[in-house]
């Protein structure tokens, strides 16, 4: 009998769901049934190839795309007579040995990241001590009731960039409240800014809750890798703060530059009412954030605000503001995928001051997680609709 139950045991998490916690089969079959439409349409969609191009092109030693995607040259950088990928390089690199082997698909890559992502969401969680079903809870609520569904369920590489920045920040909480290796700490942000440059806004929220020594270990890899990735815009346009976004195109061909500076702060007024309002359109331009999550105000509500929680809402607003005097939204989304280089901290933030789940606060999840995955699935049937607003690419 001892060996049956030893032997038993080495399931892990499923041994403690059965035997343990009977109340994490519900969310656990909640988070199953989800995940059938984000397996279905991720394996039956194709992407356009930015990502699948770049790593073909670093493979052959190129900064430049080697050919067209299939959507055509709009949002890649023009600078010289060449096309290059104005978003974060890291996707491209991670392809790189997928790609070399001949296994590389943006769908499996994407699939991959959102399954770890969840699973980094209940070991988070469990960490702060909740139970396992309120762990799985709010992976349900992270990956299903917020702006990262819209990312996860079509592998877009405008969305790749996202789903990794998000999976490097998980890693990097993760890491934080378990061995605290500064140094990874340091490389994880580092990795996130690599796929996401506002993400690596973050490293200030690791710099101050970590001790001094600590802190120059988890700067020296973050510096290395934003050292890189300056050598990287150097190469390309001569100038190591520029990513592409001056020279990119929008659909009509033409540069950005050329109608609008890529950052204003007269922009904010009309972006925060999108992040805070906006509804879904003909455009899909944009879905409101409080539409998506507003559970979370509830959770947010309930946080303990004490110096650390401080310190995160303080680097959540920099990136919120950062991100508002942005020239756009990010056309043709679910949700407002801007929000997800900070979602990770108010997350990390919710679970820190134990906030309880409630039964009214797990059915508010679930109904968040059914509408946003009925808006994402309205979203693809009718994308071909779409209409491209003026001045947006």
């Amino acid at each position: 009998m001892k060996t049956e139950t030893g032997a038993l045991r080495n399931y892990g998490l499923v041994y403690r769901l059965i035997a343990y916690d009977s109340g994490s089969l519900a969310p656990l079959g909640l988070a199953l049934t989800l995940f059938v439409p984000v397996l279905v349409i991720n394996l039956l969609t194709s992407d356009s190839g930015q990502y699948q191009i770049l790593a073909e092109s670093l493979i052959s030693g190129r900064l430049d795309f080697m050919s067209q995607p299939l959507t055509g040259w709009d949002n890649t950088a023009v600078f010289n007579g060449r096309h290059y990928w104005p978003l974060g390089v890291l996707p491209g690199i991670l392809g790189m040995p997928f790609m070399y082997l001949g296994w590389y698909t943006q769908s499996r890559f994407n699939l991959a990241a959102c399954c770890l992502i969840f699973y980094l969401c209940v070991r988070l969680a469990r960490r702060f001590k909740y139970c396992t079903a309120d762990a799985l809870w709010l992976a349900i609520a992270v990956c299903f009731a917020t702006s990262f569904i819209g990312v996860a369920i079509w592998p877009l590489s405008w969305y790749l960039a996202h789903v990794i920045a998000v999976l490097f920040l998980f890693l990097a909480l993760n890491e934080l409240e378990g061995s605290r290796r500064a140094w990874l700490i340091g490389l994880c942000v580092g990795l996130a800014m690599a796929s996401r440059p506002f993400a690596g806004a973050t490293i200030l929220f690791f710099l101050a809750v970590l001790n001094w020594r600590d802190r120059l270990a988890a700067a020296i890899p973050f510096c290395a890798i934003g050292l890189a990735l300056a050598a990287y815009n150097y190469a390309r346009f001569g100038n190591p703060l520029e990513f592409g976004y001056k020279y990119q195109l929008m659909h009509s061909g033409e540069m950005f530059a050329a109608t609008m500076p890529t950052f204003s702060l007269r922009y904010i007024p009309g972006n925060l009412w999108s992040f805070l309002f906006a509804l879904p359109d003909s455009r899909g331009l944009v879905t409101s954030a409080v539409l998506m999550s507003p559970y979370l105000i509830w959770l947010l509500a309930r946080v303990k605000w004490n110096r650390t929680a401080k310190i995160a809402a303080a680097n959540v607003a920099l990136i919120l503001v950062a991100l508002l005097s942005f020239r756009n939204v990010g056309f043709f989304q679910i949700g407002y995928r801007f929000s997800l280089d900070f979602l990770p901290l108010l997350f990390w933030a919710v679970m820190r001051s134990r906030v309880e789940l409630t039964r009214t606060m797990k059915a508010a999840i679930s109904a968040s997680a059914l509408l946003d995955m009925a808006i994402a699935f309205h979203f693809i049937v009718t994308a071909d609709t779409r209409v491209m607003p003026p001045g947006l690419g």
